[in-house]
């Protein structure tokens, strides 16, 4: 079974409150998660490599159950992208949490983009340097669990025993 990348996006989005993000068009909307999730796979695919291979893709169909039939009307089928291989919660986690650091990088990059998601009461009581500061905090915590969760997938995989040691002559 493959994994899809909408099952992805929902693990993703329950990480993160972005009512911006609905205001965009369904089209703009799946791109933007498409660029999160590729930055994650970036991140993700040497270290997931031995067990899984993340450049694997298709497309699959999968019909819709939820939607209620009349007696003469045929299931609704989509098309919908997918990793071929079945990837375990770990793996999932791991680019989830690697689309929430590119979720955040921008709010690190510019002040403009700050301020334009607090109302002008927040922006002018709250210390602008404290606020960089607290977004700074968050990225670099998403960061440090990103690479942690890494760390700890790429040791739980392999075992010390597979490590290749060169030959002393």
């Amino acid at each position: 079974m493959a994994t899809t990348y909408s099952y992805i996006y929902e693990e993703f989005l329950d990480k993160i409150t972005d009512p911006d993000l609905l205001l965009l068009a369904e089209d703009d909307q799946e791109a933007t998660k498409r660029a999160w999730l590729e930055y994650a796979v970036k991140k993700c695919a040497m270290y997931v490599q031995p067990k899984f291979d993340l450049s694997k893709r298709t497309t699959i169909e999968v019909v819709d159950d939820e939607t209620p039939l009349y007696d003469d009307e045929e299931p609704i089928v989509e098309e919908v992208e997918a990793f071929e291989e079945d990837l375990d919660d770990g793996v999932i986690v791991m680019l989830t949490e690697y689309m929430a650091e590119a979720w955040l990088k921008p709010y690190m990059n510019n002040a403009d983009l700050l301020r334009l998601h607090m109302n002008t009461k927040d922006f002018n009581t709250t210390s602008p340097a404290n606020l960089v500061e607290k977004i700074g905090a968050r990225y670099d915590e998403a960061r440090r669990r990103a690479r942690s969760l890494r760390n700890e997938y790429t040791f739980t995989i392999n075992s010390v025993t597979n490590l290749s040691t060169s030959k002393k002559t």
